[in-house]
């Protein structure tokens, strides 16, 4: 990934199962536990892990429109390339619908 990327983490409270593995896996600790809660409190990078790690679905991950990224995937299964399928179009779909 290049360029000054910026998120913001949003957390589906109800969906929330409290286990803490977004904030051990943030690269730069932007996340921490808040009355056993998820919550941003610095600098969010948009890796993406978070959502990724999240067990039951509860995070979003947003980038800031002025943010810009460059990714280099290596693919390694068609299962992969499905997944990601799926999370780019999820990904556009929800930036057409917030302009």
């Amino acid at each position: 990934m290049v360029g000054p990327i910026r998120g913001r983490v949003l957390v589906d409270t109800n969906k929330c199962v409290h286990c803490g593995k977004c904030v051990e896996l943030c690269p730069t600790q932007a996340l921490s536990l808040v009355e056993g809660v998820p919550k941003q409190v610095g600098i969010c990078m948009a890796c993406f892990g978070c959502k990724v790690v999240c067990p039951s679905g509860a995070i979003t991950v947003e980038i800031e429109e002025q943010s810009y990224i460059v990714v280099e995937v290596e693919i390694q299964s068609k299962k992969e390339v499905s997944r990601l399928d799926r999370f780019f179009r999820s990904a556009s779909h929800h930036h057409a619908k917030t302009r």
